[in-house]
């Protein structure tokens, strides 16, 4: 039976990080929803986000200039809340050690289809906005 060795544990891990790097920048090419949102990182869990609205107007205040108007200040806001995502492989030992091409190639498809996910999550969460 093969012995599961740092070496070839490591030398794996490799390989899946560079499967997924690699779908991961296939699949972010033609994707929409960086056009419609910004990202802005947080170091926190919660941030609050405000704006101002442009209700300044300059108008025509008459000959005299006593057609002055008062506008109102109009802001809103909104707070965010971090949330975590991602997800897990999990395989027997068996299907682990089998190296002849099962085990090794249904955790190399996995980190294909997590990367494509990866890839796809952000544009997901965009449009269910």
């Amino acid at each position: 039976m093969p012995a599961l060795t740092p070496t070839f544990l490591m030398d794996l891990e490799s390989e899946m990080e560079s499967i997924h790097e690699d779908e991961y920048s296939r699949l972010s090419e033609n994707l929409f929803w960086s056009d419609l949102a910004v990202v802005r990182p947080s170091s926190g869990r919660r941030k609050l986000l405000s704006w101002f609205f442009k209700t300044a107007l300059i108008e025509d205040l008459g000959v005299k200039g006593g057609k002055i108007t008062f506008d109102d200040l109009v802001s809103k806001y909104t707070e965010i809340e971090a949330r975590f995502a991602g997800n897990g492989l999990k395989l027997t030992r068996q299907q682990f050690e089998d190296t002849d091409g099962d085990g090794v190639d249904l955790a190399a498809e996995w980190a294909a289809q997590s990367a494509a996910e990866a890839a796809y999550w952000p544009q997901a969460k965009v449009v269910d906005l």
